[in-house]
């Protein structure tokens, strides 16, 4: 016998089983139906053609890959990094800190700085042209 009932859990009310597991009782969360989807949302209705060969292949494929299932053979890698990070800063023998404030810069106004650049990139006012000289011949 299982016992079905609701959770409060992350802001969010969660519809629950709690059933005895070992010495004690485990819970797992359940959807409620307005949370169920169709397959018919998913799947056609039409039959897909399949060959043989590929149901053939299919069915190898998942003999290979079938095995029994070992838990401890998985783990939380974002929790062990946590982990490992939390342990090289005690490591280091001082509290954490937050990072030292940046130095305080000169704001240069943009304007300005653009107008001055545009200034030094243009070539120095030219000359006059001077006039055309003709060459005598002679």
């Amino acid at each position: 016998r299982i016992a079905v009932g609701k959770l409060s859990l992350r802001q969010k009310e969660h519809l629950v089983t709690l059933r005895p597991y070992q010495n004690g009782l485990a819970v797992a969360t359940m959807f409620y139906a307005d949370e169920i989807r169709s397959t018919a949302e998913i799947f056609d209705d039409e039959d897909a053609d399949v060959s043989d060969a590929e149901l053939q292949m299919a069915s190898m494929l998942v003999d290979q890959l079938t095995g029994k299932f070992e838990p401890e053979s998985h783990q939380d890698e974002y929790r062990v990094a946590l982990m490992q990070v939390i342990e090289n800063k005690l490591g280091q023998g001082g509290p954490v800190t937050a990072a030292p404030e940046a130095p305080k810069t000169t704001v240069v106004d943009l304007m300005e700085a653009l107008k001055a650049s545009l200034a030094a990139a243009e070539p120095e006012s030219a000359p006059a042209p001077a006039a055309k000289r003709r060459r005598k011949a002679g």
